[in-house]
């Protein structure tokens, strides 16, 4: 956060995910870097994106 972009924890994907969908707009890139499936955090985003 020192350097003027938003950082947060949450404790699982899906608190993620409700975290960051009201902060997209269109052109928004998201990347998600994780070292296995992580409760299927992908598939979730796209569905939730998806509506």
């Amino acid at each position: 956060q020192e350097s003027g972009r938003p950082a947060f924890y949450k404790e699982n994907a899906d608190a993620i995910i409700n975290r960051i969908v009201p902060m997209l707009r269109a052109q928004v890139i998201v990347a998600v870097f994780s070292n296995g499936g992580f409760d299927r955090i992908h598939e979730k985003l796209l569905e939730k994106l998806r509506g």
